[in-house]
């Protein structure tokens, strides 16, 4: 039977073939803007259906905090009038 060899890893040729590899990750980008958490209720229709809008795109992931973002977002560009007639709906449900 034949003796199986002790290997003894070489720190200096380990260093050297990781340092000479390609990095794969990307740099992680910081933003300029600042973000607040932010606690607020929601009934269980309308947490269930934020989470269904986050899972709409199918080419980039959205968070719940980007369908509320785009919510918002889209309520700016109405009238004063169409949003108090939004706003006038969901006090009634």
């Amino acid at each position: 039977m034949v003796k199986r060899r002790e290997r003894t890893p070489n720190t200096q040729d380990i260093e050297k073939f990781a340092s000479a590899a390609e990095p794969h990750v990307e740099a992680q980008k910081t933003s300029k803007q600042k973000y607040k958490r932010l606690t607020f209720s929601l009934t269980e229709r309308e947490d269930a259906l934020i989470n269904e809008l986050s899972l709409k795109p199918r080419t980039f992931r959205c968070s719940r905090s980007k369908v509320v973002t785009a919510a918002v977002a889209h309520l700016a560009t109405l009238s004063d009038d169409e949003i108090v007639a939004l706003l006038e709906k969901t006090q009634k449900d």
